[in-house]
């Protein structure tokens, strides 16, 4: 997904990084949009998070079983999220015959800006597109179609949520689309105000299957989006081994 060039003129601090998703837009003026349209987690949201992270994985061989009460906690979020009614925006973004030229606002405040906003509506969708994320993970029939449905309406109607960015482009290298799944990841990376260890590393991991010969782009990359240098020589250094001319970078793939 490629986002429109941003309106207004560049100034301060612009990464020089090939892979900066904004040519000549200064870092900071786009960090602080994605900040202020951001909003703290509800309830559904910060419960659809937790059991994500309790279940993501427990489909690979040799991995726990993920707990029957997490399993319930999950099947009654999903009833409880697919009974609320759909907004006529995001039905239209689920249309596959829907097309739209996506853009951050131009200004905080402006038109685009309420759009896009994190409002409790945004939030319970991104929770059920979560849900069904950690469906998929449960091998369960069709989630990964209905969470890729939902990934892609989140990205294209609220395109700041660089959560969302990084967790479809991991969904696509599940799938093995990785060249789009590369250009999620640099969205994701760099729209983050505070991007974690964990979240370059997982840029990196995403181009050491997409782009293993940008190596040298990706640290440099990883420099300029970090938010201080040691986490970013960390990231760089833990994450060295997945461009060694020795190691090679497996998918294993959820059963459809």
């Amino acid at each position: 997904m490629a986002l429109m060039a941003l309106a207004g003129a560049a100034r301060g601090s612009t990464p020089s990084s090939t892979l900066y998703p904004f040519p000549g837009y200064d870092l900071g003026l786009v960090r602080a949009k994605t900040r202020a349209e951001a909003a703290p987690p509800g309830a559904d949201l910060a419960q659809a998070w937790r059991l994500y992270a309790q279940i993501q994985g427990t489909w690979m061989p040799g991995a726990p079983k993920p707990k029957p009460e997490a399993v319930a906690a999950l099947d009654q979020l999903r009833a409880k999220l697919e009974a609320m009614p759909v907004p006529a925006w995001f039905a239209a973004a689920l249309d596959p015959g829907h097309t739209v030229q996506t853009g951050l606002a131009d200004r905080i405040g402006d038109e685009v800006f309420v759009q896009q906003r994190a409002t409790p509506e945004y939030q319970a969708l991104k929770a059920l597109a979560l849900v069904y994320l950690t469906g998929h993970e449960l091998d369960r029939r069709g989630a990964a179609e209905l969470a890729g449905r939902y990934l892609v309406a989140l990205t294209t109607t609220h395109p700041w949520d660089w959560e969302v960015h990084g967790l479809y482009a991991r969904f696509l290298v599940d799938a093995q689309h990785n060249d789009p799944a590369w250009e999620e990841a640099k969205l994701s990376v760099f729209l983050n105000p505070e991007p974690s260890l964990e979240q370059l590393k997982q840029f990196a991991f995403v181009g050491g299957i997409a782009a293993r010969e940008q190596w040298p782009e990706i640290k440099e990359a990883i420099r300029q989006a970090a938010t201080d240098s040691r986490t970013a020589e960390l990231a760089i250094q833990q994450a060295d081994d997945l461009f060694a001319g020795s190691t090679s970078v497996n998918v294993v793939q959820p059963r459809p």
